[in-house]
């Protein structure tokens, strides 16, 4: 199953996939971590999810959908969205 990272750089969404959970998560540590280090250069929310939920958010982007997660916190919470077949 392939996965995608995604993270803000400024005002730009960036996203990269891998087709394994390791190869996923090493990436995110490795955002987290730069992140941390500049922190006047924060690359926070940084999110790690399978490839059917990331093209489930990309549909909601091109949709112009503003709705929010029962969460509230979001326009999409990658566990709501994971939770929906």
């Amino acid at each position: 199953m392939s996965y995608v990272v995604t993270w803000w750089k400024g005002e730009t969404r960036q996203s990269v996939a891998r087709k394994d959970e390791e190869s996923a998560q090493k990436v995110a540590v490795n955002l987290r971590a730069r992140s941390d280090a500049c922190a006047d250069k924060s690359l926070v929310p940084i999110r790690m999810m399978s490839q059917d939920v990331h093209d489930r958010m990309q549909a909601l982007v091109k949709a112009q959908n503003n709705t929010r997660c029962k969460h509230g916190l979001l326009r999409w919470c990658v566990k709501c969205l994971s939770s929906v077949s």
